[in-house]
């Protein structure tokens, strides 16, 4: 009973997630704004914001990417053994 509720929660949960994740903050510590704001002052120091720029976008990117990989395989496990309709598109 479970996993079938799981399993048509998942997509909602899926995209609550990561919505959080890009407006409110990183790790439940750093907001995106203050890390974006750290790497233009540390920038402004040392004449190289585009290098710390990078590493913010570098580190978001990882995240997300790990996020979203993570919340597929999750999904994939809870779709196992589920046929769709025909026509229907599922990754």
């Amino acid at each position: 009973m479970w996993p079938q509720l799981i399993r048509y929660a998942l997509p909602s949960f899926t995209n609550n997630w990561l919505t959080l994740m890009k407006t409110t903050a990183l790790v439940s510590i750093i907001g995106l704004e203050d890390i974006v704001y750290t790497a233009l002052s540390a920038g402004r120091t040392s004449q190289k914001p585009f290098v710390f720029l990078l590493t913010v976008l570098i580190i978001y990117l990882a995240l997300m990417a790990i996020s979203d990989i993570v919340l597929r395989l999750v999904e994939r496990r809870y779709n196992r053994g589920v046929t769709f309709p025909q026509g229907r598109f599922h990754a």
